[in-house]
């Protein structure tokens, strides 16, 4: 049976419990793909329904707000424009592993994606004006003290790395207690916990 996503319309194999192009999670509807498994079924769900934002990210079709990046999912011109996404982004790589940040304290989650051959950059900060970072922590409690742009973590799909860099914060970044120097990226491992500006934390989790 071929599970197709009703977020963002891909076709996965039937065993998968994550979707492969978006991540969402297959399991809350294998009673909608039991009822389209003929030809005709398949074919009626396979546009999608999910949202998709200026940033590059997948969301449920009621969301008003990106649940990676935060940035508004509604225009006033035009809110069609948010669903699908742009050519050029859809490209075929492969993801190869998949990450979660996790703040507990806010039960604020970013799921992040490497892909086989290609090297993505997240910037993790606080939106000011027009410029809004990949990952936004503005008004998240805990994140005063995070800089507009404080840091990125960097998935690195030819070596199968992930890295996490400083660049230049006000009120710095600790990896699992120790500080890390400006502009000098750093390997993550699984369970690494990394602190913001002294006060928000993400855990880093492997899916």
């Amino acid at each position: 049976m071929t599970k197709i996503c009703p977020i963002c319309g891909y076709r996965n194999k039937d065993f998968v419990e994550y979707c492969e192009k978006c991540l969402f999670n297959l399991e809350e509807v294998e009673e909608l793909n039991m009822d389209a498994q003929d030809e005709e079924g398949l074919g009626d769900m396979g546009e999608g329904l999910g949202v998709y934002c200026p940033n590059g990210h997948w969301n449920p079709p009621d969301a008003k707000f990106c649940q990676v990046c935060g940035v508004p999912l509604q225009s006033e011109s035009s809110s069609e424009e948010l669903l699908i996404p742009p050519e050029e982004s859809v490209d075929g790589s492969r993801i190869i592993k998949n990450y979660k940040l996790v703040n507990h304290d806010n039960e604020f989650v970013v799921e992040l994606s490497m892909y086989e051959g290609k090297v993505k950059e997240y910037l993790i900060g606080r939106k000011s004006g027009k410029n809004v970072p990949d990952i936004d922590l503005s008004g998240i409690q805990g994140s005063e003290l995070v800089s507009r742009k404080h840091a990125k973590i960097i998935l690195d799909g030819n070596t199968q790395e992930i890295f996490i860099m400083d660049i230049g914060s006000t009120n710095g970044t600790f990896l699992n207690g120790q500080k890390l120097v400006p502009n000098e990226k750093v390997k993550l491992n699984n369970k690494d916990e990394i602190v913001l500006g002294k006060t928000f934390k993400f855990l880093l989790e492997e899916m």
